[in-house]
């Protein structure tokens, strides 16, 4: 928020008076700090539903079988490896196509999907979490893996 108000304080010193008056920053500067509130709160949303709705963790999180072989089961080891090859070329929503993989972060991995729908020049990225079964591999690695 103090980037904020400089970039704010400096804002109102360069434009057009017009455009941004030296009242109109502590306005300003209050819907950023709004801003930021909701963003984090939106940001945690995901655990305090799985905290607040006794949801267990696989209620939420996705199915394993979505990053594996077609004939995977259950049974069978999950393959870690499979999960960056295994959902290439899904379709999502009826109109994403997985297209390649990036990389995996600290809550899941990043896609890079193609849309249907609208041809776009920038790449669109999907962000999938972990699986159950990944979660409990990612809690048992070290912060430098």
């Amino acid at each position: 928020l103090e980037v904020m108000a400089t970039e704010l304080a400096l804002a109102a010193q360069t434009v057009v008076p017009s455009e941004l008056a030296k009242v109109d920053a502590p306005r300003c500067r209050d819907i950023l700090s709004r801003l930021v509130n909701e963003l984090g709160r939106h940001l945690d949303s995901e655990w305090l539903i799985v905290q607040t709705s006794g949801s267990s963790a696989h209620s939420i999180l996705p199915e394993p079988r979505l990053f594996q072989v077609l004939d995977w089961s259950p049974s069978l080891d999950f393959d870690f490896g499979a999960a960056k090859t295994a959902f290439l070329g899904a379709e999502v929503a009826g109109r994403y196509i997985v297209s390649h993989y990036v990389n995996r972060g600290a809550m899941g991995r990043v896609w890079v999907v193609e849309d249907r729908l609208n041809v776009e020049t920038m790449p669109l990225c999907l962000k999938t979490f972990y699986c159950e079964c990944e979660c409990e591999e990612m809690s048992n690695l070290s912060v430098r893996d």
